[in-house]
């Protein structure tokens, strides 16, 4: 697991652009891979010198165990969120945030991606993927430790090694 630090709000956190598509683009510096996720009032921002990288960031009290069947269907209709290791209301965070970060990585959207993918846990608190397309970048999962109440997962190729990973608060208090 990768503890993230919470940081005061940088400077620059306002001024983050966005390319076509809505992919993030680092200020600090504009030819690395970025990658954004806000939940439980944080924004976890990561980059990676380069490469394929995506981040989500779920808050567990925004979740409901009875969600499961709907965001599964999303992903792979005939499935039983059982069948993907999914018992709790933290693996539905972990396999939602696994989701959204290899969507993130992949930077296909969603509904582009459908069927060619599929998050699955394991007992160890982890995730991995089941490839179907084989034209997909190989990605990595890895669980990310930001706070009580938040599951985080980071999806990499590791091709830039050099993975920088920060959570601030989201809004000016």
């Amino acid at each position: 697991m990768i503890q993230v630090p919470i940081v005061v709000r940088p400077e620059w956190a306002d001024r983050v652009a966005h390319l076509a598509g809505g992919v993030p683009l680092d200020p600090t510096e504009s030819a690395q891979p970025v990658s954004r996720a806000h939940a439980g009032g944080l924004t976890l921002h990561a980059r990676q010198k380069c490469g394929w990288i995506g981040v989500d960031l779920v808050a567990l009290d925004d979740l409901r165990t009875d969600d499961a069947e709907a965001l599964v269907s999303l992903t792979r209709p005939q499935v039983q969120p059982a069948a993907l290791g999914i018992r709790s209301r933290h693996d539905l965070g972990l396999w939602w945030a696994a989701t959204e970060a290899a969507v993130k990585a992949w930077q296909g959207g969603l509904p582009l991606l459908i069927g060619r993918f599929q998050i699955a846990l394991m007992q160890s608190s982890g995730a991995f993927i089941r490839w179907k397309d084989k034209a997909l970048p190989g990605l990595h999962l890895y669980p990310l430790a930001v706070r009580k109440g938040l599951v985080g997962i980071l999806a990499s190729d590791r091709a830039g090694g050099d993975v920088s990973i920060i959570a601030y608060p989201r809004h000016l208090s």
